[in-house]
């Protein structure tokens, strides 16, 4: 009995470990997104206004094309040639920064 007490414990403290390092790189991962993220909000500030606007609502809010076509009063294509058009310049200016 004792020495399945012992490895019940054994077991319970291997799950912790195993815990403390997945919360510890979830944390890693975090910081690492909350940096990309800053970085993404700096570049996309430089770009055009309408651009960042419908590209925040897009990506950000969660919000559907057709929504926004509404809600700007604009073309479906003019919401996905916008979309398309930041999405390239924030591919370029981020692979400049290293990412």
């Amino acid at each position: 009995l004792l020495k399945k007490k012992y490895r019940d414990i054994k077991i319970f403290e291997d799950i912790e470990e195993y815990q403390n390092l997945a919360d510890i790189s979830n944390i890693e991962m975090i910081v690492s997104n909350i940096e990309e993220n800053n970085i993404l909000i700096e570049e996309l500030n430089k770009l055009k206004d309408n651009d960042v606007d419908i590209f925040k609502r897009f990506y950000f809010y969660d919000e559907s094309i057709k929504y926004i076509c509404n809600s700007l009063n604009i073309s479906k294509s003019k919401v996905k040639v916008s979309l398309y058009r930041t999405r390239k310049k924030l591919e370029k200016i981020l692979k400049k920064r290293g990412f």
